[in-house]
């Protein structure tokens, strides 16, 4: 255990002195500096995103048609503080979006006039990337991808899936109750999985357009990348067949438009 030990400590020792251990040092002192200020931009989103959670919620149970007609079906909550903890939840991932949105930007501005980031760029024969109309253009298409991504989760996949479930227990002469918590999670985890999901095309065209991978590379492991689709849209979607498909076979359709596109240009 304790040559053990020593060989860790060593190996520890060894990577803080790289270039990589220097940067990831740097980082950590200058989230230390900044942590006062990150605590700020939580709470600010919190006190921002608690009035707005309670109309999100208003909206999905009541105005925007989710909730099946054709079933015996309604949203309750199980507990008298459900509701208020369930829009301290949702003002809490607020507030930490916000501040990681905040820590990456302002990092990477950090890291960007960092002497020891340009040793090791150059070293690796890298180049900072400096804001320009790729970086521009990635951005835009990275807000509608996941504009697209939410539309089709909440235009198509959402009110499918709960009339899906709602009819399957109709059909079993059940009566649904969904309670809150739960149904708005569910809605919300769909809509991140398939904004993520709709990312693809810009991947697999930022891989390609910089040489990280040849087209022949992916088309040669065509096969492993759809199951690694399929093995994505398990670990994102519901725990049933219908949502795997629903949430993979967009994916994989992208990601097949992303390689012909890329073949015409």
């Amino acid at each position: 255990d304790a040559v053990k030990k020593s060989e860790l400590e060593k190996v520890s020792e060894e990577f803080m002195q790289s270039p990589g251990g220097l940067i990831v040092e740097q980082l950590r002192l200058h989230l230390r500096s900044r942590i006062n200020l990150l605590l700020l931009v939580v709470l600010i989103g919190v006190f921002i995103g608690y009035p707005l959670s309670e109309r999100v919620i208003t909206w999905l149970v009541n105005d925007a048609n989710l909730v099946p007609s054709n079933a015996s079906t309604e949203i309750i909550v199980l507990s008298p503080v459900e509701l208020i903890m369930l829009k301290i939840r949702i003002s809490t991932y607020i507030g930490l979006t916000l501040a990681t949105l905040a820590f990456i930007v302002d990092a990477s501005y950090y890291l960007a006039s960092s002497d020891v980031v340009s040793a090791r760029m150059e070293e690796a024969d890298l180049k900072i990337p400096s804001p320009g109309i790729n970086l521009i253009l990635t951005f835009i298409s990275a807000i509608v991808l996941l504009i697209c991504g939410f539309y089709y989760s909440f235009g198509l996949l959402v009110p499918l899936l709960l009339d899906y479930l709602a009819s399957d227990a109709a059909s079993s002469g059940l009566e649904s109750q969904w309670r809150l918590s739960a149904f708005v999670g569910f809605i919300s985890n769909l809509m991140v999985a398939s904004g993520l999901g709709f990312q693809v095309p810009l991947v697999v065209t930022i891989l390609l357009r910089n040489g990280v991978v040849d087209t022949d590379v992916i088309t040669r492991y065509r096969r492993h990348i759809w199951f690694s689709a399929v093995v994505l849209g398990a670990l994102l979607s519901p725990p049933d067949p219908l949502s795997l498909g629903l949430i993979a076979a967009p994916m994989i359709i992208l990601f097949e438009i992303s390689l012909l596109v890329d073949r015409i240009v």
